[in-house]
């Protein structure tokens, strides 16, 4: 998943220190490992003050997803570099960060990510927050393909069609490293170069 700064300095409002205690809870425990105490831990604040914000772990976790959706839709607070070639390979870059050998603080907890996704199996909630985040992510690659075609730098392409089939491998590729050993991400990650290079890049 993406590359993900919750906060701008530090957390001030005592939701903000919820969420942002929540966010290292969740890198600690992962989601079945989550509890309302676990994520006290992580901060001043007391369970009763958390019950006081959010009535259960999953209230919290959904506003917990609103922040990552407001994140990715911010673009990834990332600034664009007007150059949609270099835009683009910056974007996979950035999901591809959760699965680095040594993941740095401005990733999304990879292995929690995926169990939350679990949930919106079953949970219209959850799997709406969860959609809101494909589309933001969807949005974000379609606009930079379609700079791409207009600068004369992209192929004409069907942005549509080539934006789900990139976002599709790459969360293939995240989901079975969250829960295998059996994938290569290196070598997902140099063929889907080559498809930029061979089908996308002029």
């Amino acid at each position: 998943m993406a590359q993900f700064v919750p906060f701008d300095g530090d957390p001030v409002t005592t939701p903000d220190q919820i969420l942002w205690a929540t966010y290292k809870a969740l890198y600690q425990y992962g989601y079945a490992g989550l509890s309302i105490q676990r994520i006290a831990d992580f901060t001043d604040i007391n369970k009763s003050s958390i019950y006081y914000h959010y009535e259960n772990k999953d209230e919290l976790l959904l506003a917990f997803l609103e922040r990552v959706l407001e994140d990715i839709q911010e673009g990834f607070k990332v600034e664009s570099k007007m150059d949609p070639v270099a835009d683009l390979r910056l974007f996979i870059d950035q999901i591809f960060a959760s699965t680095d050998a040594d993941p740095q603080e401005t990733t999304l907890p990879l292995g929690a990510y995926v169990e939350i996704r679990a949930q919106a199996v079953s949970n219209a909630a959850y799997r709406e927050r969860i959609v809101d985040i494909d589309a933001a992510l969807k949005e974000q690659l379609q606009s930079i393909l379609q700079a791409g075609i207009d600068q004369g730098v992209m192929q004409d392409l069907a942005v549509e069609q080539v934006s789900e089939y990139i976002l599709t491998t790459i969360a293939g590729a995240i989901e079975r490293y969250a829960t295998t050993d059996a994938i290569a991400v290196d070598a997902v990650r140099a063929e889907l170069n080559e498809y930029l290079e061979q089908r996308i890049i002029v």
